[in-house]
């Protein structure tokens, strides 16, 4: 039985709905009117009222209406916020494509400017995936400007890729000059170069593969009979006789103009130049390239003045 009412009572009719009477186990031949089981005395309003515990002033009945409102609002707000995020993240990704997008056909316009045949620009991933990651098994040898790989470009044509040693100062615009320029020079005796890339830490060369050994080996061979002299002692020769269009490819000097034979004495110079024994006494890569159009650019001055 609840809480007592203070209320005497002969029998129920003298207790209300919300209490029963009963004998007071204080004071004996008494009765009072009890509370129902889950209600107490409310001396203020002088009922039986409920037994409420909920602390809120503004009552207890909206409470799990009002914890679902919050979860709703606070997954709402969880959402939005994610798909603000998930926007920002796409439209800097668009960005950043379409950048290397224009990046990329910048550097074709450098590469295929003034050039007859168009040279490459190969992706990190294709050189990567021709030379398995440059693995050890791929390596063809090391020199001043870097090392040289065997690669198997996805078409299967067998490439050798340079790459420049790490710390290399060269720029990606001159290396793509460079690139432009190499691939203008074509000729049967020389070695073909496909093209460049230019997206990892250093720049890389594509060149066609050759079986025959190095440059090194067919300038330097020093396993020929006695009576042969290798190339590069016999051309270093043929200039101190003041013969160095001698040893030019016939082919080349039929029916050309005297520009034309002067231009290729120039170029001899510079090829001689470049076999050099010591590499401090050997011109760079850039200043080969600078003096190649020197070289072009007189000669188009003398064509156009003649």
């Amino acid at each position: 039985m609840g809480t007592t009412s203070g209320t005497l009572c002969g029998s129920q009719a003298g207790c209300d709905g919300n209490s029963t009477c009963g004998p007071d186990p204080n004071t004996a031949g008494v009765r009072r009117c009890f509370c129902n089981g889950g209600l107490r005395w409310d001396p203020i309003q002088g009922i039986c009222a409920e037994n409420v515990t909920c602390q809120n002033p503004e009552g207890c009945g909206g409470s799990s209406k009002t914890a679902l409102i919050a979860g709703l609002t606070s997954g709402l707000g969880a959402a939005i916020l994610l798909g603000t995020i998930a926007i920002h993240l796409y439209k800097r990704h668009k960005r950043i494509k379409e950048a290397r997008e224009r990046l990329a056909r910048e550097r074709e316009e450098i590469l295929n400017a003034g050039g007859t045949r168009a040279a490459k620009l190969f992706t990190g991933r294709e050189i990567k995936r021709a030379t398995n990651s440059f693995s050890k098994d791929h390596l063809l040898g090391a020199g001043g400007y870097g090392e040289v790989y065997k690669g198997i470009l996805d078409d299967g044509t067998v490439v050798a890729i340079k790459c420049a040693k790490l710390g290399n100062t060269k720029g990606t615009d001159q290396v793509l000059n460079e690139v432009r320029i190499l691939c203008q020079v074509n000729h049967r005796s020389l070695v073909c170069l496909l093209g460049c890339c230019v997206e990892l830490e250093q720049p890389i060369l594509v060149y066609e593969y050759i079986q025959n050994g190095t440059l090194l080996d067919q300038l330097q061979d020093f396993n020929r009979g006695e009576d042969d002299v290798n190339l590069a002692v016999y051309a270093q020769r043929m200039m101190d006789e003041e013969r160095l269009m001698d040893i030019v490819d016939p082919l080349l000097k039929e029916k050309a103009t005297t520009i034309e034979l002067e231009t290729m004495k120039a170029l001899g110079f510079l090829a001689l130049g470049c076999l050099e024994e010591k590499r401090q006494n050997r011109p760079s890569m850039k200043e080969v390239v600078e003096e190649i159009e020197y070289i072009m650019s007189i000669a188009t001055t003398k064509n156009v003045e003649n």
